[in-house]
C-alpha cells in the first residue's frame, strides 16, 4: 500500500489522540492484511482502490454547491465567520470612534478660536480705545505746556 495523503472534507480532529488512533488502526490493518493470502490481499488492494475512486468520483459528482454547503457546517467556518463578523464589527466601531474623537476635538478647538477671537476682537476694541486717550492726554499736555501760568517776576 501507498503512503499517498488523502484529503478527506469535514472537520479535523480536536486533538493528536485522535489522529494516532486512525493511523493505528490502519497499520493494525495493513498488518492483519499481510498475513492473508496473496490472492485475499490483492482482491482487497483491488476493491479498496475501487471504493477509493468511486467515493471520489461520487465526491467530485456531488457537486461544487454541496461541497460549499457541508464547508460552511463545520465548526471551523462558523468560528471563521463568528471572528469575522467580530472583526468587522470592531473595525467599524474603531472608525466611528476615530471620527466621533476627531469631531469632537475639532469642535473644542473651534470653540477656543471663537473664544480667541472674541479676545482678540475687545483687545483691539480697548487699544484704540487707551490710543484715543493717550492722544487727547497728548493735546493737553501740549496745552498745558505752551501757557504761561506762572508770571516773571523781577526784582
Amino acid at each position: 500500500m501507498s503512503d499517498k495523503a488523502m484529503l478527506v472534507l469535514g472537520e479535523a480532529s480536536e486533538s493528536d489522540d485522535e489522529d494516532l488512533q486512525q493511523v493505528e488502526n490502519s497499520r493494525s490493518g495493513m498488518v492483519e492484511s499481510d498475513h492473508t493470502e496473496c490472492d485475499t490481499d490483492s482482491k482487497y488492494r483491488a476493491s479498496n482502490s475501487k471504493n477509493r475512486k468511486s467515493r471520489v468520483g461520487r465526491e467530485s459528482f456531488a457537486g461544487h454547491s454541496d461541497n460549499f454547503k457541508m464547508s460552511e457546517d463545520t465548526l471551523l467556518h462558523r468560528k471563521l465567520k463568528e471572528k469575522n463578523m467580530q472583526f468587522y464589527s470592531n473595525l467599524t466601531t474603531f472608525n466611528k470612534q476615530m471620527y466621533i474623537n476627531a469631531m469632537n476635538q475639532m469642535n473644542e478647538t473651534d470653540q477656543q478660536l471663537v473664544k480667541s477671537q472674541v479676545l482678540l476682537q475687545d483687545t483691539v476694541t480697548n487699544w484704540k480705545f487707551i490710543e484715543q486717550n493717550l492722544s487727547h492726554i497728548k493735546r493737553k499736555m501740549t496745552d498745558i505746556l505752551a501757557e504761561e501760568y506762572i508770571p516773571k517776576i523781577k526784582i
